[in-house]
C-alpha cells in the first residue's frame, strides 16, 4: 500500500511538473512571438541611448531614478547581443519568463499546488504583463525582483535558513536601484516580521531593515532630486477614484480590450477573487490578509500621493498584480463543478485571445482613460526609409517636439550621422513638463547634430531660417496613434507652411511626413 501511495504521489509530480513546462511554453511563446517586429517608441529610444553610455555616465546620469540597474544591465546585455529591436527586448522577455515559475512556488507555499499552477498560468497568459515583456524597460525585472522578494520572505517565515535570508536580504537591496515601486513590498516584508512573535525572525528581520535603510541611505539624495523634479510638474493627471478600478480591469485583461470585454472579465474576476477570500479565509486567513495588502497597499497608497505629486501609473502598479492573480486562482481552485471550471477557462482564455490579438495587431479600441501612459508602437523605420530613398544632398530634417526622438534614432540608423535635423519646439503649446526640460530631451537622444528650435522666440526662429538647405523634410507624429495632428504639431506645420512651400506629403499611420522647399521670391 506504501509503494502504491508513492507510486501516485511520484506520477502527480510528474504531471505537475509537465504542466509547469507546458505554462513555461506558453509564456515564452507568446513574449518571442513578434517580439522585434515593432519600432522602439520614446521609452525604449531612451533606453538604447543608455547602452551607448560608459557605466560611469550611466550612474552619472540616472542614478537615484527609475530602471538604474536595468540600465546597467540592459548595457551589458547589448554589448553580446547587438543592439537590435529583437535584442533590445528579449531581456525584458526572459524576465517575464522566468517570473512565471516564481509565481508557481509562491502559489504553492501558500496555498497549494493546484493553486500555484491555476496563478502561474493566468500570469503567464496576462496581457499586461505580455506587453511589459516585450518592452525594452524595466517593468519585467521589476516584477520579477518583487516576485523574489515576497518567495524568500515566505520561506524565510518557514525555514528561517541563512541562506533565505541572504536571498531576501539582497533582492530587496537591488530592488530599491531597480524600481521605487518595489520599496511598498519590502516595507510589507518588514512589517509583517516585526509582527513575527519569534525572538530569531524578529532579530534577524531587524538586521535586514538595518541593511536596507543602510543601501537606502546611499540613494536618498538622488531620490530626493528626482522626486523634487517630478514634484515640479509631471505628464500624469491628479487620478480620481474611478481610476482604481481601471487598474484592476488593466490587471484582468491589458490595454487592448473592447468595453464589452472589459465588462465580462471585470464581472468573472471580481467574482472568482470574492470566490478565493470567501473559501480560503477560514484555513488562510493570515495569508489573505498578506495579499490582499500586497495588492491594494500599493494602489492606494500611490493614489493618495498622487493626489499632491501625480504619479499614478498602472505600468508601476502591475508588480502586485500577481497577488492579485493569486487569490483569483484560489477562487478557480475552490469551483468544485468541472463544468462551470470550464466555463471559467473559456471565457478567460476567448477574452485573452481577442486582447493578445489587438495587441499584435497594434490595435487599442478601448477608451483612452485605459491606457494612460501607454502607447501603440508605430512604423516609425518604414517612414524614414521613405525619406533615404528620396533623400538628397542639401536636405534637412526636422520633427515636431519630444515624440521625435524615435525618428532621430532611426534617421542616425538608416539614414547618416551627419544629416542636419532640427527638433521644432514651441513652448507655449506644449505642456510644463516638456518646458521644463527646454533644449535638453528635445534634442533627441541619439543624434548630437540635433538643433532645438524654437519657433515662438524670434532669435530661434531667425536662426533656422538663415540655415542652408536645400529642402526640409518634416516628419509629425503625436503620441497615440491616430489620422490627426495633435495641436503642437499641426501649430508647427502651419508656421513652416508661412515660409516654405509643400513639394510632397506621405503619411505611414499617424506619422506624417511633409516635403519643403523654399519659396523664391
Amino acid at each position: 500500500m506504501q509503494k502504491l501511495n508513492s507510486l501516485t504521489h511520484l506520477r502527480e509530480e510528474q504531471k505537475n511538473a509537465l504542466m509547469l513546462w507546458l505554462i513555461l511554453t506558453l509564456a515564452i511563446a507568446i513574449r518571442i512571438y513578434k517580439l522585434g517586429d515593432a519600432d522602439l517608441w520614446y521609452d525604449e529610444v531612451y533606453a538604447y541611448f543608455m547602452t551607448t553610455l560608459t557605466y560611469g555616465d550611466i550612474t552619472r546620469k540616472i542614478f537615484g531614478e527609475q530602471f538604474y540597474l536595468y540600465n546597467i544591465l540592459l548595457k551589458f546585455w547589448v554589448f553580446w547581443f547587438g543592439m537590435s529591436e529583437f535584442s533590445l527586448r528579449f531581456l525584458s522577455m526572459l524576465f517575464g519568463v522566468v517570473s512565471v515559475p516564481i509565481m508557481y512556488k509562491i502559489g504553492k507555499l501558500l496555498f497549494n499546488t493546484k493553486v500555484g499552477l491555476i496563478g502561474s498560468f493566468l500570469l503567464s497568459i496576462s496581457p499586461i504583463h505580455v506587453w511589459y515583456s516585450q518592452e525594452a524597460r524595466g517593468y519585467s525585472l521589476s516584477i520579477f525582483i518583487t516576485l523574489l522578494i515576497i518567495y524568500f520572505f515566505i520561506r524565510v517565515l518557514k525555514e528561517s535558513k541563512v541562506y533565505l535570508w541572504i536571498g531576501l536580504i539582497l533582492s530587496s537591496l537591488i530592488s530599491i536601484y531597480i524600481n521605487y515601486f518595489c520599496f511598498y513590498a519590502i516595507i510589507l516584508t518588514s512589517i509583517a516580521l516585526f509582527l513575527r512573535r519569534y525572538k530569531y525572525i524578529f532579530k534577524l528581520g531587524l538586521v535586514y531593515i538595518l541593511i536596507i535603510i543602510s543601501g537606502f541611505l546611499l540613494l536618498a539624495p538622488s531620490l530626493i532630486r528626482y522626486i523634487s523634479k517630478l514634484s515640479s510638474s509631471f505628464w500624469v493627471s491628479k487620478p480620481n477614484l474611478g481610476a482604481i478600478g481601471i487598474t484592476l480591469d488593466n490587471f484582468n485583461i491589458g490595454y487592448n480590450a473592447t468595453p464589452g470585454v472589459y465588462f465580462i472579465t471585470s464581472v468573472v474576476f471580481f467574482l472568482l477573487f470574492i470566490l478565493g477570500v470567501f473559501f480560503w479565509w477560514q484555513d488562510r486567513k493570515k495569508v489573505l490578509a498578506f495579499l490582499l495588502f500586497c495588492i491594494f497597499s500599493p494602489i492606494i497608497f500611490t493614489f493618495l500621493i498622487s493626489q499632491l505629486i501625480p504619479i499614478y501609473l498602472d505600468r508601476n502598479l502591475i508588480l502586485y498584480s500577481p497577488f492579485y492573480y493569486i487569490i483569483i486562482a484560489a477562487g478557480i481552485e475552490k469551483i468544485r463543478l468541472k463544468s462551470l471550471q470550464i466555463i471559467v477557462y473559456v471565457i478567460i482564455l476567448s477574452s485573452v485571445v481577442l486582447c493578445l490579438r489587438n495587441y499584435f495587431t497594434y490595435n487599442m479600441p478601448a477608451f483612452r482613460y485605459h491606457s494612460i501612459g501607454v502607447y501603440v508602437k508605430k512604423p516609425v523605420e518604414p517612414a524614414v526609409d521613405y525619406i533615404g530613398k528620396r533623400f538628397i544632398e542639401g536636405d534637412a530634417i526636422g520633427y515636431s517636439g519630444p515624440v521625435g526622438s524615435t525618428i532621430s534614432y532611426y534617421i542616425q540608423k538608416k539614414i547618416s550621422k551627419n544629416i542636419d535635423i532640427f527638433s521644432f519646439v514651441i513652448l507655449n503649446k506644449i505642456g510644463p513638463y516638456w518646458k521644463n526640460f527646454k533644449g535638453k530631451y528635445l534634442r533627441g537622444y541619439t543624434q548630437n547634430r540635433c538643433v532645438p528650435i524654437f519657433l515662438d522666440n524670434e532669435r530661434s526662429s531667425e536662426r533656422f531660417k538663415n540655415k542652408k538647405f536645400k529642402r526640409l523634410w518634416l516628419i509629425s507624429m503625436t503620441w497615440s496613434r491616430g489620422n490627426n495632428l495633435g495641436f503642437h504639431e499641426a501649430a508647427i506645420r502651419e508656421w513652416i507652411q508661412r515660409d516654405y512651400l509643400v513639394l510632397d506629403r506621405k503619411e505611414f499611420d499617424g506619422i506624417f511626413i511633409d516635403l519643403y522647399g523654399r519659396k523664391i521670391d
